[in-house]
């Protein structure tokens, strides 16, 4: 699907956490993809990576190249409200480094933001935070971790809009069938502590993260 086939709602409210019943029933169903239709060549930085699956300690995709406007995804999966959807870089073997949907307007400060290891068949559980602590720099919360990163604002909306690794950082993701709630990453902390997947990014890598705004994906 192209991007310029999507007219989001810029209404947003507040909804209660979705019930289990809910996930299990859309796990199923496959992402809408999104990708640029002009400017394809306009670069958006370069990533070194490398790519494990934990259990064999089996190197699944790894590299160091520049990436485009045209390489991006933007994923949109369900009902949603939001402007700023998930966009992706693609890092080989189905998975995608990914900034989530996320903003805060609601706060006067953007005081943090994940980012995933991201598998759009949901066969895998990701959300690395990233706490802001200066006016251009976060340190990720577990396991650490530094980036220098930039917000743009698109109309009432906020969102990280570039990101470069000062020091290598390590993107985890669970082997959970569906977003767990909360509750449950509490009483199952042995699967959190023993990820499926991990991808690290190295240092020195730097992305700029095109949204998709008005139908278009594009850069501030």
């Amino acid at each position: 699907m192209l991007a310029s086939e999507l007219k989001p709602s810029f209404t947003w409210s507040r909804t209660p956490y979705k019930p289990r019943e809910q996930y299990e029933k859309e796990m199923h169903v496959p992402p809408l993809e999104f990708r640029a239709t002009k400017d394809l060549e306009q670069p958006l930085g370069t990533l070194r990576w490398s790519l494990q699956e934990c259990a064999t300690g089996e190197i699944l995709s790894s590299g160091d190249r520049e990436f485009l406007l045209g390489d991006a995804v933007v994923f949109v999966k369900g009902d949603s409200p939001m402007p700023i959807h998930d966009t992706a870089i693609p890092l080989g073997a189905g998975f995608y480094l990914c900034r989530p949907a996320f903003s805060r307007t609601h706060h006067k400060e953007f005081t943090g933001f994940g980012l995933m290891l991201y598998q759009p068949v949901n066969s895998a559980f990701s959300w690395e935070w990233f706490d802001v602590d200066g006016v251009d720099h976060a340190t990720k919360r577990q396991e650490g971790g530094e980036l220098r990163m930039s917000i743009a604002r698109y109309g009432d909306w906020l969102a990280v809009d570039r990101t470069e690794f000062l020091t290598d950082i390590s993107l985890r993701a669970m082997a959970i069938p569906f977003p767990p709630n909360v509750s449950d990453l509490v009483k199952i902390p042995e699967i959190v502590s023993k990820p499926g997947w991990r991808a690290l990014i190295s240092k020195g890598s730097s992305i700029r993260w095109p949204s998709l705004i008005g139908g278009q994906l594009v850069l501030e």
